[in-house]
């Protein structure tokens, strides 16, 4: 029993030992299982966070990537308004001048027919008031001589019927001292009569002053009207110095762009179009040109001494623009289509644009200064001078004033 005993004890010892070693096995194994168990979640939560990382950092690169390619849209779209806004405006520009040229033109061709049309209905305003005035004087006058006369024979009447009765009433008492008395009456009436022929006399001498001041009226009116269509001719000349001159400011702002064409070298775009601009505003000086040479040789003037002179110049000037606008035409038109070809012979041809414009600039610098002969001051001046050669102090000094008055 007690070996059986023992071994059974020893067997039970071996069996607990193995127990407790398979159980500590099963322990570690768990506690590795545990641990690897651990270790992959900690991995996959490393793994999550560096995924978590990535996507951040590639959201973050994927922002910048919107971020530079809208500032770089941005940048592109600023440049293209500028670009665009830089076209409006030099094509507002261009338009501008088109339009500040077309405008003065219609303002001064306004001017000049507004100016005729109110000088015309002046001279016809005045004419007509001096034919009304002059008739009521001359009705004025004869109503005063009637009545004049009238009042004459009233009193001669009322004078001799007093006389009358004066007689009959002292001839019984004094037959002397009425023939006095008679003679005295008479030397009365021959004073009043006197008095009323003077008084006559006088209105006379006032109609024949009124009638001169109306004749003097008459000749200012018909010399203004000389005036106004001498100052219409200096006008014209003046104004085709003036078209001249912006005809040359043109030529001389061209220059500059068409000196710089080079033979055999393409013509840049910009240049072209600066050229093509320049090249419509000397269009409307011509044009305006044109209409002034026309104004001198169509001029009504034929008194003032220079007419003849400006008219013939003015013919050389009309052929001389021809031959200008000719030249200019030939030098543009090329450059119109040669688009990004080479440039050929224009630089020669600007050349023969500023020769033909030196030629039109002395033909109007020859054109001779006018001086406004004051026709209608002339006619008051002449005026003036006869009532002093032919009245007396008085008589001067009353048509002198009417005639300023009226």
């Amino acid at each position: 029993m007690g070996l059986k005993d023992d071994r059974a004890d020893e067997a039970r010892v071996m069996e607990e030992a193995e127990r407790q070693r398979q159980e500590a096995r099963r322990q570690e194994m768990e506690a590795q299982k545990e641990l690897m168990t651990a270790k992959m979640q900690q991995k996959r939560e490393q793994a999550d966070r560096e995924e978590r990382r990535m996507e951040a950092e590639y959201k973050r690169q994927d922002e910048n990537t919107k971020t530079l390619l809208d500032h770089q849209k941005k940048i592109q779209d600023d440049n293209r308004e500028r670009a665009d806004q830089l076209r409006k405006t030099q094509e507002q520009n261009l338009k501008d001048v088109i339009k500040e040229g077309d405008d003065a033109l219609d303002k001064q061709r306004n001017f000049n027919v507004a100016e005729i049309k109110n000088r015309v209905t002046d001279h016809q305003n005045l004419v007509n008031r001096t034919k009304r005035e002059t008739a009521e004087i001359e009705q004025k006058a004869e109503e005063k001589v009637t009545a004049l006369k009238g009042k004459k024979e009233e009193l001669q009447t009322k004078l001799n019927d007093d006389r009358k009765e004066y007689h009959e009433k002292t001839m019984e008492v004094q037959k002397q001292h009425a023939l006095e008395m008679e003679k005295h009456h008479e030397e009365t009436a021959n004073l009043q009569l006197k008095r009323e022929e003077n008084e006559i006399a006088h209105e006379q001498t006032m109609a024949g002053i009124t009638a001169f001041a109306q004749f003097t009226r008459n000749n200012v009116a018909i010399a203004a009207g000389e005036d106004v269509t001498e100052a219409n001719f200096a006008d014209s000349v003046s104004n085709t110095r003036d078209a001249a001159l912006a005809v040359a400011r043109g030529v001389t702002s061209m220059e500059g762009h068409a000196l710089s064409l080079r033979t055999g070298k393409p013509a840049p775009a910009k240049l072209l179009n600066v050229i093509k601009a320049v090249n419509r505003s000397l269009v409307l000086s011509i044009e305006t040109l044109q209409d002034a040479v026309g104004r001198i040789r169509d001029q009504r003037e034929n008194k003032h001494p220079r007419t003849a002179e400006c008219q013939g110049i003015a013919l050389q000037i009309g052929q001389a623009v021809g031959a200008f606008s000719s030249s200019l035409s030939a030098f543009v038109g090329p450059l119109e289509y040669i688009g990004n070809d080479k440039i050929d012979d224009s630089p020669d041809l600007f050349k023969t644009v500023q020769e033909k414009n030196r030629e039109l600039q002395n033909l109007v610098n020859s054109l001779p200064p006018i001086t406004r002969s004051q026709h209608a001051i002339g006619v008051l001046v002449q005026s003036t001078q006869s009532i002093q050669l032919g009245g007396n102090y008085i008589q001067q000094t009353q048509t002198f004033g009417a005639i300023l008055n009226d």
